[in-house]
């Protein structure tokens, strides 16, 4: 799952392929506070607070806006321990009224994209959860910080700044992605903060972090996953299109491999610059049509827009799969908004990222919930893909596992109630499993295609096991 951000980021910065509505105003890293005006976010008392207080308003009167204060470099200072007993309030960042938690992303330039719907989305789950009366008693209190989210020194400084100076007790989806993250997240764990994100690295990355969690799919069970779907396809010339980037030349280390294991044969290998993957369309396409290839996979890269220009050229005979939307956030309205009609008449198809679409997931009562929020705080929205399903359903979960705690609120007991997580039932995704030496939560994700305006189920959940 790491991969679909970190290529989507990539990608944003050379395409915005969906837009924003709201002003902007943002002050240089360390400088003043970044502003989203018009969003309609939840009041201070309902769960946003210090430098990151959302203005007074419920979201239908409109007008309301989201502050949060850029990042300033602080000390460090001694590793928090986590506590095994006593009273709640004795662990940072729980009070006898609250528990305050952080976060940290990129709420304007290009990527705010990404920054603004998981805030947004967190935001509404939060709200909702603090309306019906917090978790036994206490409120849940959000401060954000901002950071470029390619930037490893702003990451690091709203880390320090979370811990040091706002007191939370955890950081709930920070920026998605390892690139801003270097240095940001061991520091996090030395601190002994909890971290619950939902990019993950691999099967085992968190067996020896035991303060971090993943509810999302491990990058090993995604590729298994994806070459076993292409299979189904029943396509062999395979052309795979890369980036520069040396992230996406150590995933290809494991997807050749796994991809000739499986029988496929490439006649079409290209690493692409991700700042100019448009204005390559054209000539991207024209060697998919010389090299006849039967169905292109990117990782890390997002040619999608060569796929009209393949239709343009006359050439309709392949498939493309995005696995994991590793080059594109959404799979709600990508279609008409990233190559329009091409992409019907051309098969393309992509995944949930672990998340049930929500014609499948539409009937569950946690859908119906997460559905109300969002309609109620996060009225102005534009999709509900994994941009917005995954932070508030990491919310939900955090929520529950407080609650579970009772009045005892301590990292330590954090930790006993996810690591107990077995086959735990969300309705927004396939079950949750997570133990001691595997903190990765998912094994399974849904298969869909475009079709018209919109994508289409094509699969139930699909497990590795």
């Amino acid at each position: 799952m790491r991969h679909r951000l970190i290529a989507l980021l990539t990608a944003l910065a050379l395409s915005a392929c969906t837009t924003v509505e709201t002003k902007i105003t943002h002050s240089a890293p360390g400088e003043g506070t970044a502003t989203l005006e018009g969003v309609a976010a939840a009041d201070v008392t309902g769960g946003v607070t210090g430098d990151a207080a959302a203005a007074a308003g419920d979201a239908a009167g409109g007008g309301a806006s989201v502050t949060t204060t850029t990042a300033k470099p602080v000390a460090a200072t001694g590793a928090l321990v986590p506590k095994a007993g006593g009273q709640g309030a004795t662990d940072q960042g729980v009070t006898a009224t609250a528990i305050r938690i952080g976060t940290y992303n990129s709420y304007s330039g290009t990527f705010r994209i990404v920054g603004e719907p998981i805030l947004r989305a967190m935001q509404a789950a939060l709200k909702d959860i603090n309306d019906a009366g917090g978790v036994n008693g206490r409120k849940i209190e959000l401060v954000t910080c901002e950071a470029d989210a390619l930037s490893n020194e702003q990451a690091l400084s709203c880390a320090k700044r979370l811990v040091e100076q706002d007191k939370v007790f955890a950081v709930l989806n920070p920026i998605g992605m390892d690139l801003g993250n270097v240095a940001a997240l061991p520091y996090l764990q030395s601190k002994g903060i909890p971290v619950i994100n939902a990019a993950s690295l691999s099967d085992t990355d968190g067996a020896l972090t035991p303060l971090r969690w993943y509810f999302a799919l491990s990058t090993e069970v995604e590729l298994k996953l994806a070459i076993d779907f292409a299979k189904r396809l029943g396509k062999k010339r395979l052309g795979i299109a890369s980036t520069n980037l040396e992230v996406s030349r150590a995933a290809m280390k494991r997807w050749r491999p796994a991809l000739a294991a499986a029988g496929f044969e490439v006649v079409w290998e290209k690493e692409l610059d991700p700042y100019a993957t448009n204005a390559q369309a054209d000539q991207i396409a024209t060697e998919w049509r010389l090299a006849d290839v039967e169905i292109i996979i990117p990782v890390f890269a997002n040619p999608l827009l060569a796929v009209p220009a393949a239709k343009r050229q006359g050439f309709t005979d392949f498939v493309y799969f995005h696995p994991s939307l590793n080059g594109q956030g959404k799979w709600s309205d990508l279609n008409p908004q990233i190559c329009g009609p091409a992409c019907t008449e051309i098969p393309v198809y992509t995944d949930t990222g672990g998340y049930l679409h929500p014609k499948s997931a539409g009937t569950s009562p946690e859908f119906q919930q997460m559905r109300r929020a969002l309609d109620r705080y996060y009225p102005d929205r534009t999709f509900e893909d994994f941009l917005v399903i995954v932070p508030y359903a990491g919310v939900r979960i955090f929520a529950d596992a407080v609650k579970a705690m009772g009045a005892n609120i301590t990292r330590a007991g954090l930790a006993t109630q996810f690591d107990g997580f077995r086959n735990r039932p969300t309705g927004l995704s396939g079950a949750i499993t997570i133990s001691e030496k595997d903190h990765n939560g998912m094994d399974g994700t849904q298969y869909v295609r475009a079709q018209g305006e919109t994508w289409v189920p094509v699969t139930e959940m699909v497990t590795a096991k």
